[in-house]
């Protein structure tokens, strides 16, 4: 079973993005809330910056400080692309979290992978003893074990901050530093009870790894529905004139090709000068325009930055293929309403009424009350009557009963 972890994913995202433009490397952190840091690179750390810093002080410290969101649609659709690419490895995978995937491939192609994706990955019987010799791995390295050795020999040696990628608070790891609990060996000592009792929720999160049961399968991941468009160069191109014209003609080829469908990401594919990239962008609306196609393909041929090299052949990759649909109204009951109103207008015009609340507090109805036009919205005059609807009949002094005599 092999693991690979390409946490944090958003910092591994904008570095390889950096390393693909010939962009020089700055230090990088995320954050949810643009208040403090969620996860820092190497070289944020080395100026002593950590989780839960308030990033007006990591910009003290690093005033060329990168500040990268851990979540959103770009991401989103650069991880379905790590996706796709690690099923040329193997058929059988499925993300274990996000920036974490698990697949059953041979060790040398595990190498393959660690060092293509500058990926930490760990090799071992079960999914969960996999992820954690992953996170002992440094990045673009296979961490293993020996045939019939046992991974715990190695993991228990482990320090207990490795456990904080599995759920366990940097404040929970602090009070158990305090007990001397510095080895994931000896957390693993603890029972299940103590652990819940003392961790809370978080004892939840370790348990499958700590205690079982683990997992030792991976489902077979069926190939995805991609619609694939090429065109080879006949010499290197660098210019608009030679480029625009082959994206647009590639566009027009896969919106046709789309039929009834539409698409939810777009990768491209370049290759200039002996180098490959690919860069994938994810439509905000569903994509089945030939102009929408076009414009996708131009931002994510300049992500690959391989344009100045000069193009050899560039590929136009859609993927998460969907048939057209289309949604009804939200509220049907006013469409009807409106549409009796016409019809009610049409017949005989001017007769539609509706009324408005006019002034809530008025104790004559006329007040309170706004009669409009049902077709046209306007205020009409409220017909005039000796007895408002809202007042209650009062008796009259001729009505009034005599006095009875004494």
């Amino acid at each position: 079973m092999v693991v690979a972890s390409l946490e944090p994913f958003a910092l591994w995202r904008e570095r390889r993005r950096r390393a693909a433009r010939g962009a020089p490397c700055v230090p990088t952190v995320s954050s949810d809330d643009g208040r403090r840091v969620r996860d820092a690179d190497a070289a944020a750390k080395r100026a002593g910056i950590r989780p839960g810093t308030p990033l007006t002080g990591a910009r003290q410290r690093l005033p060329d400080l990168h500040v990268v969101t851990p979540d959103g649609p770009d991401l989103a659709a650069a991880w379905d692309a790590v996706l796709d690419e690690a099923r040329d490895v193997s058929p059988f995978l499925a993300p274990v979290a996000p920036g974490v995937l698990a697949l059953r491939a041979p060790l040398a192609d595990a190498h393959t992978f660690a060092t293509r994706h500058e990926a930490r990955v760990g090799v071992a019987d079960t999914i969960q003893e996999a992820r954690l010799l992953a996170l002992l791995a440094p990045p673009g390295t296979v961490r293993t074990v020996a045939p019939g050795e046992d991974p715990w020999t190695t993991l228990d040696r482990a320090p207990i901050a490795a456990l904080r990628a599995l759920g366990l608070p940097d404040a929970d790891r602090d009070r158990l530093a305090w007990l001397g609990v510095t080895r994931i060996g000896d957390l693993r000592a603890w029972s299940a009870r103590q652990r819940a009792a003392f961790l809370g929720p978080a004892a939840a999160a370790l348990a499958a790894t700590l205690d079982g049961p683990r997992d030792a399968r991976v489902p077979l991941r069926p190939p995805p529905l991609r619609i694939t468009v090429a065109h080879a160069f006949e010499a290197p191109a660098r210019e608009p004139m030679e480029i625009d014209p082959v994206l647009a003609d590639l566009a027009r080829r896969m919106a046709a090709a789309f039929g009834e469908r539409s698409a939810e990401r777009l990768r491209v594919r370049a290759e200039a000068a002996g180098v490959a990239a690919d860069a994938t962008r994810r439509a905000k609306r569903p994509l089945r325009d030939a102009n929408e196609v076009l414009r996708l393909a131009h931002l994510a041929l300049a992500d690959t930055g391989l344009v100045a090299l000069g193009l050899d052949a560039v590929t136009l990759e859609a993927s998460g293929l969907a048939r057209r649909s289309a949604a009804g109204g939200l509220w049907p009951h006013r469409e009807r309403r409106e549409r009796a109103t016409r019809t009610l207008d049409a017949r005989f015009p001017g007769h539609a009424r509706r009324f408005e609340v006019h002034d809530p507090d008025a104790l004559r109805a006329h007040l309170r009350w706004r009669l409009l036009d049902a077709a046209s919205g306007e205020a009409v005059p409220w017909p005039r009557t000796d007895r408002t609807p809202d007042a209650a009949p009062t008796a009259t002094p001729q009505d009034a009963p005599a006095e009875p005599s004494r």
